[in-house]
């Protein structure tokens, strides 16, 4: 008896110690995608600053400089547009008809979004992943 309650525990140790090894590897590697995000959003932003920067405003330079400017900045919000464009529509008409408090509207909407979402589920997830290249972002 002493026997099994010895492999019990052992068991339970082993199950506590490899229970609590996954979820630090989770926790860290969510830890680790924070910083990733973090850094590839301050590399976007300090790519347009130096481009900013570095703007040569010697006569006959000052268009295409500008239009360097501006092109680094139209790639990030083309992508946020677009996955904003993808959200949008359905959910802010819910959003006004909650603030209207109008729960016949509210529940014909949500209707329409349940069913309508299967689709604009693969627009949403295809805009995330452009934007998500556009941060520089690589696949593994």
């Amino acid at each position: 008896m002493e026997f099994l309650l010895a492999i019990a525990a052992s068991l339970a140790a082993a199950g506590i110690s490899g229970g609590a090894g996954y979820l630090y590897g989770k926790v860290r590697g969510r830890e680790e995608f924070e910083q990733e995000v973090e850094a590839r959003a301050l590399q976007f932003v300090e790519r347009l600053g130096t481009r900013i920067a570095a703007a040569d405003l010697r006569r006959g330079h000052e268009i295409a400089e500008a239009r360097g400017i501006v092109d680094t900045r139209n790639a990030f919000r083309e992508a946020l547009n677009s996955l904003g464009e993808a959200l949008n529509s359905t959910i802010d008409q819910l959003e006004r008809e909650i603030a209207e408090g109008n729960i016949d509207a509210v529940r014909e909407t949500l209707m329409v979004l349940s069913r309508s979402w299967p689709e604009r589920r693969h627009a949403v997830e295809s805009r995330i992943r452009v934007l998500i290249a556009e941060l520089g972002f690589r696949s593994k």
